[in-house]
């Protein structure tokens, strides 16, 4: 039985929270067009950098295509640095109440 790409998403995000330890082997999305709406899905979700982490799970031979590949690191990588930034600005805020 051929996965969805729902079910493809599902997995990957079991992937990335440590759930889905065995499936990593049987994971197979073959076609780079049905990569572009396994991004498209995550990216509409906002689900990019969980997603990318489940990829990080996957067996090299199971991974995107490199184009893709490096445009899904990209923005999970942005989606980092951004919470990073958010976190060192609340903690550094000039619009902390003081008591």
């Amino acid at each position: 039985m051929e996965q969805s790409i729902h079910e493809h998403l599902f997995t990957l995000i079991r992937l990335a929270s440590g759930a889905g330890e065995g499936e990593s082997a049987n994971f197979n999305v073959e076609a780079a067009e049905e990569w572009s709406l396994l991004y498209s899905l995550a990216s509409k979700l906002s689900v990019v950098g969980i997603t990318y982490a489940g990829i990080c799970k996957l067996p090299k031979s199971s991974q995107p295509p490199i184009d893709l590949a490096f445009q899904w690191a990209s923005e999970a990588e942005a989606i980092r640095g951004h919470k990073v930034v958010s976190r060192v600005f609340r903690k550094n805020s000039l619009f902390q109440h003081q008591i």
